[in-house]
């Protein structure tokens, strides 16, 4: 760890851990590596029967030049491919691309990004808990419920990340009705340089790649409204729409509607944290008449330094021509927070252990898990 600290003192002049002290400018950032391990023991095609061991290494920088003006960075290190039928893979395939790069403005509830960044629509796809304020993504009080090892595996086919465009917001405060945040934004899918990847390189997307809002213009968009209400105030949810432009070679828009509700509650010593996420969509793909459906019900309870995190998700295909596909997930978690402040002031370390179970165009498989996380944050101001 020491030779990271040094060098971020090379880049960064005068680097330090953070402090309650703030002047502009600053950077604040954190640094997440997870070491996750995926043994499928047994799948009704042997093909799948692999183990895979792998890294997902999230550097992220934030740059303040104002209490209102900021340019963020955020940086992935992952495998960008599947692995082959038979093939265990031991840190194999991994690149490293920028998932987010934007400029934020925020003054009197409203608010401006411009640049990369993932459309706000959809929570399951992002529930992990995150440590040390990791994995923060725009408007997420409250929804840090975690989605376990494999949780998200579905409903990441509606995350719409690397997008170009921007996003407006605007949070409305009443004393009686509660806090409530609308976003809008206008986008297109990233196909400049940064759409390419280090180490291992995925290619750079073109428009030949062809995908909804796979287009050069900014005619796909997105709403959402966010909030909770004073009378139920451990209550939260999320209500989005998405319209992506035909791609080269689609037939047809895509368009997504999504309903997300979560609860916070007590049961003795446990909290419990229950979400249910509704997502629908229409030309599914760029595909006219082809549609899609997740169904996703989640379930963290926590005891002290341990939680229990069970999922399940549907997911319904309905293609334009040909038979209904239903896939399914389940999963369960058991993890362990060790703490923060360890090894560095603000390192902080969780272990989970999962189980799970999917069927996908009727081929069923069972896969055990192991995923070690550690991540830090940091503060530095210029001048100091």
């Amino acid at each position: 760890m020491k030779y990271l600290y040094g060098l971020l003192a090379l880049l960064v002049p005068g680097f330090a851990l953070a402090d309650n002290k703030k002047t502009y400018p600053y950077i604040e950032g954190e640094f997440v590596v997870e070491l996750q391990n995926d043994n499928t023991f047994k799948s009704d095609d042997s093909g799948n029967k692999i183990n895979d061991l792998f890294t997902t290494t999230e550097p992220l920088l934030k740059v303040n030049f104002s209490p209102c003006l900021s340019v963020t960075a955020h940086g992935v290190l992952e495998p960008i491919k599947d692995p082959e039928p038979n093939d265990h893979r031991i840190f194999n395939a991994h690149g490293f691309y920028m998932q987010d790069l934007y400029a934020s403005f925020h003054r009197y509830g409203f608010s401006l990004k411009a640049g990369k960044f993932t459309p706000n629509f959809g929570k399951a796809w992002d529930v992990t808990p995150g440590i040390c304020g990791t994995h923060s993504q725009g408007f997420q009080n409250g929804w840090d419920i975690d989605g376990g090892i494999y949780g998200t595996d579905f409903t990441e086919d509606y995350e719409f990340s690397e997008r170009i465009g921007f996003e407006l917001g605007w949070v409305y405060n009443h004393k009686t009705f509660g806090d409530h945040r609308i976003t809008a934004s206008s986008y297109f899918q990233d196909r400049s340089f940064l759409s390419q990847s280090l180490f291992a390189n995925r290619g750079q997307t073109r428009a030949t790649t062809g995908g909804p809002s796979n287009t050069a213009d900014l005619s796909s968009y997105a709403l959402a409204l966010d909030g909770s209400f004073r009378q139920w105030p451990n209550f939260r949810y999320h209500m989005g729409f998405t319209d992506m432009a035909k791609g080269e070679g689609n037939t047809a828009r895509q368009r997504g509607y999504l309903l997300s509700l979560k609860y916070d509650t007590e049961i003795g010593p446990f909290k419990l944290f229950p979400m249910v996420e509704f997502a629908s969509f229409d030309g599914w793909d760029g595909v006219d008449g082809q549609d899609r459906r997740h169904i996703t019900g989640m379930l963290k309870t926590a005891w002290k330094d341990w939680r229990l995190v069970l999922s399940y998700t549907n997911r319904t295909t309905e293609p334009a021509n040909g038979s209904d596909i239903d896939d399914y997930l389940f999963q369960a978690t058991v993890g362990y927070d060790f703490g923060c402040n360890i090894l560095i002031k603000n390192g902080c370390l969780q272990f989970d252990i999962g189980y799970r179970l999917t069927e996908e165009e009727d081929v069923e498989s069972h896969t055990v898990g192991a995923l070690l996380v550690y991540a830090f944050n940091f503060e530095h101001a210029f001048g100091k």
